[in-house]
């Protein structure tokens, strides 16, 4: 494989590598992967995740791009007027006009974390030409269930009781019940880029309708939000899922997946996804 900078845009103010796979092995030539920012970390992603996950993705014969988003990494801020979330979607679309115009491409692929989930998703809805999304720790809503896996062990804790009886006696205890900060600002990115049910509802049947593949794929660094495989077909038993939802729930992980073994993991399992979409896109 090999790697190249690109630049595009309007004043090729966003900045990308694209990464090829090597002739003899492109699996399918109208499709194109692209790797998203998560949050304000440009586009090696956090502790390179995105460059491992670009020449893995490669070497299966997908091109792939990461780029930088404006105003993160090398790509130059711009003073467009419309909304954060607004821009982040035009953007993503001049990037798939970029690859469409020299690479002949036609169908993508976005791959997200956080809030790059947020903006896949946000993208997949708004263009035909996204074929699929996977998406990192992204939308969770909480069932009975979710509320049962997440209080009931606290209340068989004898630890907990008397924590919370010290608490409202107003005795200064060090340990108290609070979060870690990597938690609450898990919690904190996921709750405010969170839609209202019913229009992720609507919007994934528009997707289904498109047949537009999904991976959704949850760490333990959600926890304060998701905490068991099933949880989000657990909040939509309505929708048909068929076969456009595949989900996998790493509560072992941390949120960016740091340890090897579950980065390692997380790259196999968004690869053997992508070598299946390959061969159903035509």
């Amino acid at each position: 494989m090999k790697e190249r900078v690109c630049r595009f845009g309007t004043k090729n103010e966003l900045v990308g590598i694209i990464t090829d796979p090597e002739d003899s092995k492109f699996a399918n030539k109208r499709l194109a992967v692209i790797l998203l920012n998560a949050g304000l970390v440009h586009r090696i992603g956090p502790f390179r995740l995105n460059v491992d996950m670009a020449r893995s993705i490669a070497s299966t014969g997908s091109l792939t791009l990461r780029f930088d988003l404006s105003g993160i990494g090398e790509s130059e801020s711009n003073r467009d007027t419309r909304s954060r979330d607004q821009r982040a979607v035009m953007e993503i679309q001049t990037a798939m006009d970029y690859l469409a115009g020299i690479e002949g491409v036609d169908k993508f692929i976005l791959i997200g974390l956080c809030t790059g989930a947020d903006q896949a998703h946000r993208t997949a809805v708004a263009d035909d030409r996204v074929v699929g999304a996977v998406c990192m720790d992204g939308y969770g809503y909480k069932t009975w269930r979710f509320y049962l896996n997440h209080y009931g062990p606290k209340l068989l804790d004898t630890k907990v009781w008397i924590k919370a009886i010290r608490r409202i006696a107003n005795v200064n205890d060090a340990v108290g019940f609070h979060q870690s900060k990597n938690t609450e600002a898990v919690a904190q990115i996921s709750a405010w880029r969170l839609p209202p049910k019913n229009q992720l509802r609507v919007e994934l049947k528009e997707l289904f309708k498109r047949n537009v593949h999904l991976l959704y794929i949850y760490s333990g660094g959600a926890s304060t939000y998701y905490n068991y495989r099933g949880q989000l077909k657990d909040a939509f038993k309505e929708l048909d899922f068929k076969d456009y939802l595949m989900v996998k729930y790493f509560p072992l992980a941390d949120h960016l997946y740091m340890i090897i073994e579950d980065r390692c993991r997380l790259i196999t399992t968004i690869r053997e996804w992508l070598q299946d979409q390959q061969h159903r896109i035509v």
